[in-house]
């Protein structure tokens, strides 16, 4: 992200499901990507603030700071989606954090 490769800008301007997973706790959160630069705009949202727009994850960059966020985030891309409509997106989405238990407290950030 640093240095505003145009190569993953390209490849990473997908929608797409992703996976972020705190590797201190192991705690996952699952979202998605269905905007216009996909991913890479999603990704670059949590690389700039930390947390996305998320409410848990705010809570963690609140009373952890910002650089436990640059040492303890991984970032995958779970599924990438073509030609899907976004209620389509939805279900793939909930499919995800129902398949890696995100919603739950011990598990993961999502909290819907």
């Amino acid at each position: 992200m640093e240095k505003d490769s145009q190569a993953w800008k390209n490849a990473l301007s997908i929608k797409g499901i992703y996976l972020i997973t705190d590797i201190k706790t192991g705690k996952k959160y699952v979202g998605k990507a269905d905007g216009e630069r996909g991913v890479w705009q999603r990704w670059s949202d949590y690389i700039n603030d930390g947390h996305g727009g998320d409410v848990d994850l705010k809570k963690l960059v609140e009373t952890e700071g910002f650089e436990y966020v640059t040492q303890n985030y991984k970032f995958t891309l779970l599924e990438p989606i073509t030609g899907w409509d976004e209620y389509d997106i939805d279900d793939r989405e909930n499919y995800w954090k129902r398949v890696l238990l995100s919603r739950r407290e011990e598990l993961g950030h999502n909290k819907n």
